[in-house]
Parts: structure tokens; sequence; C-alpha cells
């Protein structure tokens, strides 16, 4: 393959399982990979009826993003192509650039991608990205999960992240603009050697000297993703299984049960139930997880977590200084706060807090991190509504998983 036709885009469009109607969206940066992909899929997505939205994140790092977000704005118009620029109001760090403005990019494309109803986003990584992907996550010991590298379809809070072009090779994607007379924006950055993923970018070329190609990296990386893959489901079936996951936002695990598991899915059932209760914006370390699991059953904070040994199991809740600050709720309204979805059925105030009369066989400490709810009264005098079901007759609690793209 050297240029993409749309018969060879139809094919790498086939793992998505996208209908008629839908409403879909890419990012672009002007560079060469994000443009072919919006090229390919603004034609792909008209001849299957589906509505298509390119979005560019302005990162205000560089005096001339704004500029180079217009023109990428003025070339997609007029190739009749929907497009919205999404500038970044945050004040810029002054140090950790590149993972600040991956974080940047992120947020705003599923925060719009959220508020437009739209469930499907296509980035344009391809097989050199997922290379670099490799070495970096080679470079600071991670597991296999790691080493699997980027997925073909994630999940990032409830919305779908595709990546059509992770077996296609940078030159294809030039090669397909260039037979087309397309040019695209070079990004500075790109060349800038203080950001690891460049320096990674720059030595690939010195691996394929000595025989280490990319498609042999990408042919690497898909069998240990078919190994993390059946690892993940062993793992899913044990949580499902024996981890009892309330939806106050803690969870209960057997250690007993859990200690007859085999190293690694010791490990991944930890880990997982840390990203599920503490929910945090870090990276959680593979060593410090597996320093954790030689020493459970054990108290321990981890990850915005807290563990808690009890005689009934292992206790894993949220710490309480870590939950949000408390957020009034009108009668009727559905609102997300902290990891719960919530819908009062009468004005209510929600904060972490004890329940009014303690439940027995569950630690203290996790139940300081419930989310309490309290009904307004006059007199700005408060009366706690202490539930023990699901479903309260003054409010609905939902807990929100975590999703981690």
């Amino acid at each position: 393959m050297s240029v993409l036709n749309l018969d060879d885009f139809n094919k790498l469009m086939q793992p998505f399982g996208l209908l008629n109607g839908m409403h879909i969206a890419v990012g672009i940066s002007g560079g060469a990979d994000s443009l072919c992909l919006t090229l390919l899929l603004s034609e792909w997505a008209k001849q299957n009826n589906i509505d298509l939205t390119a979005l560019t994140v302005n990162h205000n790092l560089r005096t001339v993003a704004a500029q180079e977000a217009e023109d990428v704005h003025h070339f997609l118009t007029q190739k009749n192509i929907h497009h919205v620029i999404l500038t970044n109001q945050k004040p810029i760090p002054e140090s950790g650039l590149e993972v600040y403005a991956r974080q940047i990019r992120y947020d705003l494309l599923t925060d719009y991608c959220r508020k437009h109803q739209i469930f499907d986003l296509f980035l344009a990584h391809h097989q050199a990205d997922q290379a670099e992907t490799f070495l970096l996550r080679l470079a600071k010991s991670t597991g296999l999960n790691g080493l699997s590298g980027m997925r073909i379809t994630s999940v990032r809070n409830g919305l779908k992240i595709h990546r059509p072009l992770l077996s296609v090779s940078k030159q294809d994607l030039t090669d397909t603009l260039n037979a087309s007379q397309i040019t695209w924006v070079e990004d500075e950055m790109n060349a800038d050697e203080r950001y690891e993923r460049v320096k990674w970018r720059h030595f690939l070329p010195v691996l394929a000297e000595k025989g280490v190609s990319l498609s042999a990296i990408a042919q690497t990386m898909q069998r240990l993703s078919r190994a993390d893959e059946a690892l993940a489901e062993y793992t899913e079936a044990f949580i499902n299984k024996n981890v009892w996951i309330d939806f106050r936002g803690f969870a209960r695990l057997p250690v007993e049960k859990w200690q007859l598991l085999p190293a690694e899915i010791k490990i991944r059932v930890v880990m997982d139930l840390i990203q599920q209760i503490g929910q945090s914006d870090k990276q959680i370390s593979l060593k410090s997880v597996e320093h954790l699991c030689n020493k459970l059953p054990c108290s321990a904070t981890i990850g915005n977590c807290v563990f808690v040994p009890h005689k009934t199991g292992l206790y894993i809740g949220k710490e309480k200084h870590l939950m949000p600050v408390q957020k009034s709720v009108k009668a009727g309204e559905t609102i997300v706060w902290d990891r719960f979805k919530m819908t009062a059925l009468t004005d209510c105030i929600v904060k972490a807090g004890m329940p009014v009369q303690k439940i027995e066989n569950i630690p203290a400490v996790i139940q300081k991190s419930f989310p309490a709810v309290f009904m307004e009264k006059e007199l700005e005098k408060t009366v706690q509504i202490d539930y023990k079901e699901k479903n309260d007759s003054f409010v609905q609690i939902e807990f929100l998983k975590y999703n981690q793209g």
C-alpha cells in the first residue's frame, strides 16, 4: 500500500461498525497525518450518510498556532467539511509541556464531543506513532498493557476514540496527499528534542538499520495486545464475580480468593480497582502497585484511594480530603458530582460525609467519603437523608465507572 484510496480506507473503517445517520468527529492539526485522515474520512462519511465535524485544538503554545488553525479552517471550509477551532484558555505551565499539551488536547476534544452528542472521535495515530509509544513505555519499564500500545478503539469518559491508521505508515499518508497535490503544515514542535517522544522518533531509523523495523515492532505489539486482552478478560471476570463495587463509591475485595490468583492477575485486579474507585488524573506506576500487592492486606493510600483491611474483606475507598466541595441540587436536576450521577427529587445539598447511622461491617474511614445528601430547610438548617438503597425517595445515585483512554 502506498497511495491510500477509498477502497483501502473502507477496509480500515470496517472494525468500527458506524451506522447511517451518525455524527462523528476527527481531530486535525494541519499536519500530514491528520489532514490525510480528515480528507479520507470526509469522503467515506459522505458515501455512508454520516455527519463529520473536524476539530482543531489551538493549545496557545506557539505564536503562529492561531493562524495555522485559521488556515486549516479556510482549507476545510473550501472542501465543505464542517470545522471548529477549540482554543485553550488555561495558563501555560513552565514545565511538563508535553503532558500538559496532551491533556489539554483530549480535554477540549472530548468536552466538545460530549456537549454535541458525538460519541465517536477519530485520531490519526499511525504506525510510527505506535512504535514511538512502544519505545517510550519500554524505557519506563511498563508492563504488558503499556507495551501493547494504543488500541484501535479505546474509551475515554464514555467517548469512543478510534485510530484507523495504526497499521499505516507515515510514508503512505504523505504519498496520498502528494498524489492529490495537497500541502500540509510541519509543526516545529515535532522536531524539538526537548520532548521525549521526538527523541525516540529520531532513534527509529537507527533501529531500522539494525533490523528492528517499524513493521516488526508493530507485529510484536499486536501479539502483546492479544495476550493483554486475554489477561484483561480474566481480570474483569474475577472482579465481576467476586468484588463488590458499591454505588456509594467503594469496593470490597475478598482477600482469600484474591491471594489464590496468579501474580499478574492479582496486580491487574488491584490496579483496576484503584482506577475505578480513585479515578486519579495522574498516572499510577506499575512498580508502586506491585509493591502494594506484595504487602496486602494492609492499610495504604495510593491513586486517590485508601485501603482498609477488615474482617469482611479489604475495603478500597476514595480519600475523604480529595472529595469535592458541597454542591446544591435543585429538584428534578441531574448533575455529575465527583464520580456520581445524581438526580434529586427535592432541593438538596450533596457533600462527602458519614451516614447519620453508621453502617456495620464497613470501616468508618470508608463511610466518610460517601456522597451524603442533605435536604434543604428554612433558616438554612439541613437534615441529612440517610439512604440505604440505591434509589432513595429523595435522590437517585449512580456510581460512574472509570474509563481510561
